[in-house]
């Protein structure tokens, strides 16, 4: 890995695949510059944080592509063991990994010259929305915060989709299948949502998993054809980390903060209750007819957002 003073000479304006140090393993991303991009400059620069499970080539190129035309320094990056991060367990997302290559991410970009300090913001989409809200809680060098279809309640979403007895099943399933690994080495995978797809879509499922569908278990994601993205992981890997949940300590997010949600997303309840219980300043903003997935990658939604986050980080970072 090249320092970065190294770096900076190879790099040019729009997408730069960028490598950097964390807890010393190789932590891969892309990072978007601007049309104008010159190293003696100062730009406005936002880290993003990419939807659990997704590698760079997803969401991370289509906001990043986006946000730079807008003018900002952007990174988006695949953690330890996705991608082409190091990781020996490959596809399993782990909370204590992902914050500390945020953190670590955020010191990176902090590095260059051209990152202005003072104009240094953060966005999450999906469960990137939980990790941000984490580090930007505890993390001032993040001046103001976006996040987008963000999951916010993880044991509220968890308890919701199924009912008590079941969850207890899975997670008895995944408690047994971390024994297994740990006394053999041996891995065993399944599809995100354990299998449920297995023989297709079936009928009568809620519309959050029709949507699950048509993103991850489709063309739409890129299953085949982005990077080394897979929606494979192993069976000991929860669905959410019922550990997060950013309730617990919204009275006290003393970071600007802006909640954008769809008019139609099952998930947008959590950042109405977030949104309800943090502290000013504070913004919520509703894409009319979107659903959670429809933030992902839809044009016309996914425009509608990164117009009103370019909005409200030049009103709270801006001197």
């Amino acid at each position: 890995m090249n320092s970065v003073k190294e770096i900076i000479p190879n790099l040019t304006k729009g997408r730069n695949s960028v490598t950097f140090k964390s807890q010393g393993a190789n932590i891969a991303g892309f990072m978007y510059l601007p049309d104008d991009f010159s190293a003696d400059k100062k730009y406005p620069t936002i880290l993003f944080m990419r939807p659990a499970s997704q590698v760079k080539e997803q969401s991370v190129q289509v906001y990043g592509k986006k946000f730079s035309d807008k003018g900002y320094v952007f990174l988006g990056f695949e953690p330890y063991n996705y991608g082409d991060s190091d990781g020996e367990i490959r596809n399993y997302e782990s909370t204590e990994n992902v914050l500390l290559n945020i953190s670590d991410a955020i010191s990176f970009l902090r590095s260059f010259d051209f990152v202005d300090r003072d104009r240094f913001t953060g966005v999450g989409l999906c469960m990137g929305g939980m990790y941000m809200t984490y580090t930007a809680a505890m993390d001032k060098r993040i001046k103001a915060l976006v996040t987008i279809s963000a999951y916010l309640n993880n044991p509220g979403y968890l308890y919701s989709m199924m009912p008590k007895d079941e969850v207890l099943k899975v997670l008895e399933i995944q408690a047994e299948e971390r024994q297994r690994y740990y006394e053999t080495g041996r891995l065993n995978r399944s599809d995100l949502l354990g299998g449920m797809f297995d023989n297709g879509l079936p009928e009568g499922l809620p519309k959050f998993f029709q949507d699950t569908y048509s993103y991850y278990f489709t063309e739409r994601a890129g299953a085949k054809t982005y990077g080394n993205y897979t929606n494979i992981v192993p069976t000991f890997q929860p669905q959410v980390d019922i550990r997060l949940n950013a309730n617990g300590f919204a009275q006290y997010f003393n970071t600007p903060y802006l909640g954008i949600r769809g008019s139609v997303a099952m998930t947008g309840q959590m950042t109405d209750e977030f949104y309800e219980n943090v502290t000013e300043p504070k913004e919520m903003h509703v894409v009319e007819e979107a659903g959670h997935f429809d933030l992902y990658d839809i044009d016309k939604y996914v425009d509608e957002a990164i117009q009103k986050a370019d909005t409200f980080f030049k009103k709270h970072t801006l001197k």
